[in-house]
């Protein structure tokens, strides 16, 4: 009986280490599905933006500032849902996949374009049966001068937020509309009645930025949800076919 009881305690605390390894065996399989799938989403985002989209028809975009490729710049179905998926094997599709494509030309009259794919994941509403939208936010971001050095820290401004949606952006990228370039936003604090990003690097080259966009998910209730939905960005100088 003693050896019995032994050996059940033993199987008891082995279990009990085997069960700890369980949530974070989940975790990292989530990251893992973004880590392949992020970039996935982006490389054939990319590949339909180029397939539909024409120099012809991107004549009407001015050089400047990136912004959302939309109907109006590339007329026809711009599919940006990858797929839907169910996370919970209960037969209903309950994650969205998909992408938002920026787009902007380089200098008027020549075939030269940035692209910037922003792939997302998005729950879909068990009520409605709908996913939460996804949206590209303009932000007027500011830098002082006593930030220069480092460029890490942004003025939060514009873009039709309140205090409280700022501090939602965080993990969100930062995506400078001018360069292109981005950082992701790892922290946003409120100091003297204004917010600021914390970005993971630098963005900006000078201390004059052009604005950067930021992706939000919103639910039915058009409320923005804490955290990104992002699970990839790519960032490509191309020509378009004829």
């Amino acid at each position: 009986m003693m050896e019995l009881m032994f050996a059940i305690g033993i199987f008891a605390v082995g279990m009990s280490l085997i069960a700890g390894l369980f949530p974070a065996a989940i975790k990292e399989s989530e990251n893992t599905v973004k880590d392949y799938e992020g970039p996935t989403i982006c490389e054939n985002g990319l590949a339909i933006v180029k397939a539909r989209l024409t120099d012809t028809m991107a004549n009407s975009m001015t050089s400047g500032n990136l912004d959302v490729l939309n109907s109006a710049i590339a007329p026809g179905p711009l599919d940006r849902v990858y797929r839907t998926y169910d996370t919970n094997d209960d037969g209903t599709d309950d994650r969205q996949r998909g992408f938002i494509p920026l787009a902007k030309r380089w200098a008027a009259g020549r075939n030269d374009y940035q692209i910037v794919i922003v792939a997302y994941d998005v729950a879909i509403n068990n009520v409605s049966g709908n996913p939460n939208t996804v949206e590209a936010i303009t932000l007027t971001s500011t830098i002082s001068a006593l930030e220069k050095d480092t460029l890490v820290r942004v003025q939060l401004t514009g873009g039709g937020l309140s205090g409280n949606e700022y501090m939602s952006l965080i993990g969100s990228p930062f995506i400078d509309r001018n360069s292109g370039r981005y950082a992701t936003i790892e922290s946003v604090a409120e100091e003297g009645g204004d917010y600021y990003a914390y970005l993971d690097h630098p963005v900006y080259e000078s201390i004059s930025p052009s604005g950067a966009m930021v992706i939000v998910e919103r639910d039915a209730n058009n409320n923005i949800i804490d955290g990104s939905p992002v699970i990839g960005v790519l960032m490509t100088r191309t020509a378009l076919r004829d």
